[in-house]
């Protein structure tokens, strides 16, 4: 499990942990039952002008939990996005996506929290291997790639543990991806093998999944996480403490003739897809 950030996502987390601070300071109710902020937490994320004042003595504290990707768009896929039209000049451009987090406490009782964050891109219309005649497929796009970031969350002190679900780790693949077949007919009194479409998979939340190994930890399938890169439980947090995770890798989608797609028979690139990934968590 690693601990380093690049500066990038220094700054983005910054940010958010400026924004939650300054929410806390101003409402209240929105972290009820704490009576202060941590004062370590204040003197990193808050310049003194915002700080005002701070209440030491028996602080209860409250630990706000972050969520970022820093993951990236493969080259040939922005390539392909742009051929179709899709804005992709946002310097910021992140591929979407969504996480679930298990805050266990000390007393027993437990919360469930989703994040999501990254950009909305997406194809809308996906015209390949329609009939002449028949209009093109529409995509159906999911609330949680149009709804507003959700990157962090606040809670009470008293925390056992944070856990992200390792099953619940979801990206965003903004194509319609092709699958196809190989099929023989007989012309001529000759067989003759053509490639047809033979399914077709509108852009959606896909499931990143662990590598599978065998008895010595050597990987068998190759699939988006190592298994030394999937964020193990984090635990012991003490009152203030920040908890931060972030997503790194390049979402990847394979391409046929230009076009996203695999061959039904090739199972490494689709074990393989959608890219190679890691969880960067850090407590502070």
């Amino acid at each position: 499990m690693r601990h380093d950030y690049r500066p990038g996502a220094l700054r983005r987390i910054r940010t958010l942990l400026r924004l939650a601070a300054l929410v806390s300071l101003t409402a209240p109710g929105v972290i009820g039952g704490c009576d202060a902020l941590n004062p370590a937490f204040v003197d990193i994320v808050l310049p003194e002008d915002y700080q005002g004042p701070v209440v030491t003595e028996n602080a209860k504290g409250h630990i706000p939990i972050f969520f970022v990707t820093n993951a990236r768009f493969e080259g040939e896929l922005l390539s392909y996005l742009d051929s179709l039209g899709v804005d992709i000049t946002d310097p910021n451009l992140r591929p979407r996506v969504r996480i679930i987090a298990d805050v266990a406490f000390t007393d027993g009782s437990s919360r469930v929290m989703e994040f999501v964050d990254g950009s909305t891109i997406t194809q809308t219309v996906d015209a390949i291997g329609a009939a002449p005649g028949v209009p093109p497929t529409v995509a159906v796009i999911p609330p949680d790639l149009v709804s507003p970031p959700l990157t962090n969350q606040v809670v009470q002190c008293d925390v056992a543990a944070v856990a992200i679900r390792p099953q619940s780790i979801e990206v965003y693949v903004p194509v319609f991806m092709h699958e196809y077949s190989y099929v023989t007919t007989a012309a001529a009194g000759n067989d003759v093998l053509t490639r047809e479409l033979s399914a077709t998979y509108p852009p959606q939340f896909w499931q990143l999944e662990v590598d599978e190994v065998d008895e010595f930890l050597n990987a068998t399938i190759i699939r988006n996480f190592g298994i030394r890169d999937v964020p193990g439980p984090i635990q012991d947090l003490t009152c203030g403490s920040v908890v931060m995770f972030s997503l790194e890798g390049a979402l990847q989608v394979p391409f046929i003739g230009g076009i996203p797609g695999w061959l039904d028979e090739d199972t490494p690139t689709i074990e393989a897809f959608p890219g190679r990934y890691r969880m960067v968590t850090s407590v502070r």
